[in-house]
């Protein structure tokens, strides 16, 4: 009996003048666009990684946080702690209970998975500065056109392949559960986009995010502290009651 398999593969690369991964291909290109315009390494892994936060959000955002090691061109090491931390007046029995609640990662649940779903599981996102500061520190290129290639997916927008669809469907119910999520990451904020099949994929664009990453592009951490998106950010936990202030922003 004859059996068919499923063989999930990727080519092999061979370069010789630069190389970056990410976890999109667009993301990828990203990076390689700026190299392209002249940036070095570390433009081109801040550029993916902005861009990893449109095309793949469930991967990595803005809101989220990281650890970068760079070599210098002197051969030193350069390390930087970015990850996300938990606002001045988060409590312990705010992220943990004595009675376990089954959940991806495993954690000790709270009320109504209060840790894991909503505004007060937010932590205070560290990517921004971070990417910010290393940039500032070792980046060649402007700020701006580090951020150009995000801008652009935002704006324009892209075909949603399978795993995006995936992911959108496979969170619906949590996506449904806030106007904001349903609005930015489902199709006419109720279905998961659709991938290509007898057609091409539906085109996923984010207006708002494209909005955001201007600010930044133009006003640098400032715009992270007192834009538009800092406010807001500020405004909303404060109007669900949540724990982040401006102070923990700045």
């Amino acid at each position: 009996m004859l059996r068919s398999r499923w063989l999930h593969a990727k080519t092999p690369v061979q370069v010789r003048n630069g190389l970056v991964t990410a976890r999109h291909p667009l993301a990828a290109e990203a990076g390689v666009n700026v190299l392209r315009r002249g940036g070095n390494a570390l433009d081109a892994a801040a550029a993916a990684i902005l861009a990893t936060g449109v095309v793949q959000p469930f991967a990595t955002t803005i809101g989220g946080g990281g650890l970068l090691t760079a070599l210098r061109p002197d051969g030193r090491a350069y390390t930087l702690d970015y990850r996300s931390e938990a606002p001045a007046a988060a409590t312990p029995d705010a992220y943990g209970a004595a009675t376990a609640i089954p959940g991806l990662l495993g954690w000790a649940g709270v009320p109504g998975r209060a840790n894991e779903i909503g505004h007060g599981a937010v932590a205070v996102p560290g990517t921004l500065p971070g990417l910010f500061t290393a940039h500032r520190e070792l980046g060649r290129l402007p700020w701006a056109e580090v951020l150009a290639p995000a801008i652009a997916l935002a704006d324009d927008g892209f075909e949603t392949d399978w795993f995006g669809a995936l992911m959108q469907g496979v969170y619906l119910d949590l996506l449904l559960g806030f106007q904001g999520t349903a609005q930015t990451f489902l199709r006419d904020g109720r279905y998961p986009h659709r991938p290509p099949m007898d057609g091409p994929g539906d085109l996923f664009r984010q207006p708002a995010l494209a909005a955001t990453l201007r600010e930044l592009a133009d006003s640098g951490l400032a715009a992270y502290v007192d834009g538009v998106a800092g406010s807001a950010l500020v405004d909303e936990m404060s109007r669900h009651g949540g724990l982040i202030t401006a102070a923990d922003l700045a």
